[in-house]
């Protein structure tokens, strides 16, 4: 996968400066989703998770029984490569704990290449193809548009570039995404982690 990633960031997509943040790969690059994104930028953040974690313990004692010591990969925003760093963190049920500002998750992929395609990938080609015949505007229906251009990713990435630099598609989207962002309240959190306990989806 790490492969791939280095090889998507040599396309025009990536060198054009359309995609400039991590939660940008899954617009464009087949194989990155959700989980993926999410497994990214844990790791990016893994230092900022950790002193959360270990705040949290300290506010809630009763999470540092049992606490267990581990070397891990930090990546250093200062000297920006990575760190070995020693850090204690929870041990419940088997598994060492990492927590998560509630505020801070979601159920779903915001930067989601579903989304961009269907609010700008195929907005941008129906304005392109868009006829006016005197008093008539003859607008191709996005039905027809997502008919004749079903590969997502590959239509996100060919409008992105085609508007750069005069029009960021990425920007407008984010912007967009930003606006209508809402955080995943604790109730909707342990709900979500009741239902992945029980294996349910």
């Amino acid at each position: 996968m790490g492969q791939l990633l280095w090889d998507e960031l040599q396309t025009p997509v990536c060198r054009s400066a359309a995609l400039s943040r991590l939660e940008d790969l899954a617009l464009f690059v087949t194989g990155v989703g959700k989980d993926l994104t999410s497994d990214m930028t844990t790791r990016v953040i893994f230092g900022v998770l950790v002193e959360f974690t270990q705040e949290m313990m300290q506010t809630y004692p009763s999470l540092a029984v049992g606490a267990v010591s581990r070397t891990v990969r930090i990546w250093d925003t200062q000297a920006l490569d990575w760190i070995e760093q020693e850090v204690s963190l929870p041990y419940a049920d088997g598994k060492q704990l990492l927590l998560i500002p509630v505020e801070w998750t979601r159920g779903n992929l915001l930067m989601a290449s579903r989304s961009f395609y269907n609010r700008k990938a195929t907005e941008t080609l129906q304005e392109e193809q868009t006829v006016v015949r005197g008093d008539v505007k003859l607008v191709p229906s996005k039905r027809l548009l997502k008919e004749q251009n079903p590969e997502v990713k590959k239509l996100n990435g060919s409008q992105a570039v085609v508007y750069l630099p005069d029009r960021n598609l990425v920007e407008e989207f984010r912007a967009d995404v930003d606006r209508d962002f809402e955080a995943m309240t604790s109730e909707e959190a342990a709900a979500r982690i009741s239902r992945r306990s029980r294996g349910v989806a």
